[in-house]
């Protein structure tokens, strides 16, 4: 990570918008609802981020110049060069961590998860260690998202799923992408461990929105057999005025 070679956000913008493409642009927007969108391809995106690393620019000194504002491919290029970067578990670590003011859409949070994944499954128990503090309340919503779908991504087997239980019983789940990951979340240790999930379903703290999503995800997954997904929804809470 010692390096004086930097490239500015302008410069970076310059490089992809000679790629961008106003159909796709449209298409993109309409999905990604909270970000700003440049209309560039992710391959191209990837492309883009390799070349960053081969030249060695300084990924620090690029986060620095971005915010929360920044098109979405160029805070999604920089994600793809913090992910393949060949670093230390602890400066992998300090750019990931230094990437969290990036942090303001559910498409960038997933889709630098989703990256991550390789590093994550290298790294299992250190990096669970560093997760773990932001699952609490205090921290951003999309900070606390980050953690739910790398946990989702990467630890829904039985040594993780009691202390993600007892993390989500107490989750401030009153965002919705918090609500939204951690009922997904469920649902894919379900498909794990289908016993462990139905006995914290009959006893959890969960509210009762996330409680019947997390079962509503469950009933759309293809793993579950009918039969399986006629008794889950036994499990759904009532409100006090049903």
């Amino acid at each position: 990570m010692n390096t004086n070679k930097t490239i500015s956000t302008k410069e970076l913008e310059q490089i992809l918008c000679v790629h961008k493409e106003e159909k796709y642009k449209e298409f993109t927007s309409k999905i990604c609802k909270d970000d700003i969108i440049l209309g560039v391809k992710v391959p191209t995106v990837k492309k883009t981020a390799l070349s960053l690393l081969k030249h060695n620019y300084d990924l620090i000194s690029l986060i620095n110049q971005l915010d929360e504002n920044s098109y979405f491919e160029t805070r999604y290029c920089l994600a793809v060069a913090i992910s393949k970067a060949d670093l230390s578990f602890e400066d992998k670590i300090k750019l990931i961590r230094q990437f969290f003011k990036l942090l303001n859409s559910w498409t960038i949070v997933d889709g630098f998860c989703t990256l991550l994944k390789p590093f994550i499954k290298n790294n299992k128990k250190e990096f669970f260690e560093f997760i773990k503090p932001l699952f609490d309340n205090e921290n951003p919503p999309f900070v606390r998202r980050f953690a739910i779908v790398c946990a989702n991504n990467c630890y829904c087997s039985f040594e993780y799923m009691n202390y993600l239980f007892g993390v989500f019983d107490k989750a401030d789940d009153s965002h919705y992408y918090v609500h939204m990951a951690i009922a997904w979340c469920i649902a894919s240790m379900y498909c794990t461990d289908k016993d462990t999930t139905i006995e914290y379903l009959k006893k959890d703290n969960l509210s009762i929105k996330t409680h019947n999503k997390a079962i509503a995800k469950i009933t759309e997954s293809r793993i579950p057999s009918a039969e399986d997904k006629s008794f889950i929804k036994t499990l759904k809470k009532r409100s006090l005025n049903q």
